[in-house]
C-alpha cells in the first residue's frame, strides 16, 4: 500500500512539472520580424497543444488513482465495520462467560456442602471456563489491535485522497491557465497574420511603384538621349544615377565666360528638352548652376560665383518654361557656386568640367508617398 502511494505521489509530481513547463508566452514586433514570430507562433502553438494532450493524459491517470485509493478505503470502512461487529460479538460473548463463571460460582458454593466429587468437577469446569475466557480476552485484543491499524490506514488513505484531490485542483486550474494562454497565443497568430498580409500588399506595392518608376526613368533617359543626340559632341551628357536623369551641359555650350546668357546652341539644346518635358508631365525638374573656382571678376548685380551659378539657372528655366508647355510648380531653380565639383584639380580643363548646368528630372513620388504614409 505505501509503495501504491509512492506511485500515486510521483505520477502526481511529474504530472506537476509538465504543467510548469508548459505554461509560456510571446509578442508581435516589426515588419522585419513578422515572419519570424509568425513561425515562433506556431511552434508555441503547436507545443501548446502538445503539453495540454499531456495534461489531460496526466489527469486521466490521476482520475483512476483517486478511483482504486476510493475504492481502497471502501474496503477498509467495510473492514472496519465488520471488526467494529465482530468485537461486539466478542464483547458480549465475554459478558456471557463472566455471567456463567458467576454462576458457576455460586453453584461451587452450593455444592462444596453437599459434594466433594461434584466440586471437582465443577472446579476442573471452571478452570476450562477461565481459560476459555482467557483466550477469548486475548482474541479481543488482537481484534482491538487490528482494529487500531485498520483505522489508522483508513486515516492515511483518506489523507492521500485529499492530497490527489488537491493535486487534480491545482492541475485542472494550470491546464486552464495553459488553454487561456493558447487562446491568446492563436488570437496573437491570427493578429500578427493579418498583419503581414497588410505588410506584404504594402510591400508589393511599394515594388510596383518602383518598378514603374525604374522603368520611368530609363524610358526617360532613352528619350532624352535620342532627343539631345545631335549636341553630344558639344559638352552635353546624359546619364543615370540613383534612380535619376541627369542632363549635363558645358559651359561652352550655354555660356561665354562671366555670361548667364545662353548662346544659340545651348538654346537650341534646351528647346529639344522641353519638348521632350512637356510630353511627360509626371517629372519633376532640378535646374542647378555649376561655377569653377575662379573669383568673380567684375562688378555689377553679381558679386561672386553664387550669384553666378543662380542666375545662369534661373536663365536655363526661362527658356525651358519658354519653349514648351510646362508647369512652373514642377521646376527649381538652384545655384551651387564652385562649392560640389566634378572635377577637383586645378587645371584649365577641370575648370572647364566643373563649369556646366546640370538638369536632374525625377519622376514623381506622390503615390509611392501615399504608400508609405499609409503604413
Amino acid at each position: 500500500m505505501r509503495e501504491t502511494q509512492k506511485r500515486v505521489s510521483g505520477k502526481l509530481y511529474f504530472f506537476i512539472a509538465l504543467a510548469i513547463v508548459a505554461v509560456s508566452c510571446v509578442p508581435a514586433r516589426k515588419y522585419e520580424d513578422c515572419r519570424s514570430s509568425l513561425v515562433q507562433y506556431q511552434a508555441d502553438n503547436f507545443q501548446l497543444k502538445t503539453d495540454q494532450e499531456q495534461l489531460l493524459d496526466q489527469i486521466n491517470s490521476c482520475e483512476e488513482q483517486i478511483r482504486i485509493l476510493s475504492r481502497d478505503v471502501e474496503w477498509l470502512r467495510r473492514d472496519t465495520a465488520q471488526l467494529n461487529n465482530s468485537l461486539k460479538l466478542e464483547v458480549q460473548k465475554n459478558k456471557q462467560l463472566n455471567q456463567t463463571y458467576e454462576l458457576l460460582l455460586q453453584k461451587n458454593k452450593e455444592l462444596l456442602a453437599d459434594n466433594r466429587y461434584q466440586t471437582e468437577r465443577i472446579s476442573t469446569e471452571l478452570s476450562r471456563t477461565q481459560e476459555q475466557l482467557i483466550r477469548k480476552e486475548d482474541e479481543l485484543k488482537k481484534l482491538e489491535a487490528d482494529l487500531h491499524l485498520l483505522q489508522q490506514e483508513l486515516q492515511a488513505k483518506e489523507q492521500t485522497l485529499d492530497v490527489a484531490e488537491q493535486e487534480l485542483k491545482r492541475s485542472t486550474e494550470e491546464m486552464q491557465v495553459s488553454m487561456k494562454e493558447l487562446e491568446g497565443s492563436q488570437e496573437a497568430l491570427a493578429q500578427a497574420q493579418k498583419e503581414l498580409e497588410v505588410q506584404q500588399k504594402q510591400l508589393y506595392e511599394l515594388q510596383r511603384i518602383l518598378k514603374e518608376k525604374d522603368s520611368m526613368v530609363m524610358a526617360l533617359r532613352t528619350t532624352v538621349t535620342n532627343a539631345l543626340l545631335g549636341f553630344a559632341d558639344q559638352g552635353l551628357k546624359v546619364e543615370e544615377r540613383n534612380g535619376k536623369v541627369y542632363v549635363s551641359m558645358e559651359n561652352k555650350l550655354l555660356f561665354a565666360s562671366g555670361s548667364t546668357a545662353v548662346g544659340t546652341g545651348g538654346r537650341g539644346a534646351l528647346q529639344e528638352l522641353a519638348r521632350v518635358l512637356e510630353a511627360n508631365p509626371d517629372i519633376n525638374i532640378m535646374v542647378e548652376g555649376h561655377t569653377d573656382d575662379q573669383p568673380l571678376r567684375g562688378s555689377g548685380h553679381m558679386s561672386d560665383n553664387w550669384d553666378l551659378s543662380v542666375l545662369r539657372a534661373t536663365a536655363i528655366v526661362r527658356i525651358l518654361l519658354a519653349s514648351g508647355n510646362i508647369e512652373p510648380s514642377r521646376i527649381t531653380a538652384a545655384g551651387r557656386g564652385e562649392y560640389l565639383p566634378v572635377d577637383p584639380d586645378s587645371t584649365p580643363e577641370a575648370r572647364a568640367r566643373n563649369r556646366r548646368t546640370e538638369i536632374i528630372l525625377t519622376p514623381k513620388l506622390d503615390e509611392l508617398f501615399r504608400v508609405i504614409e499609409s503604413n
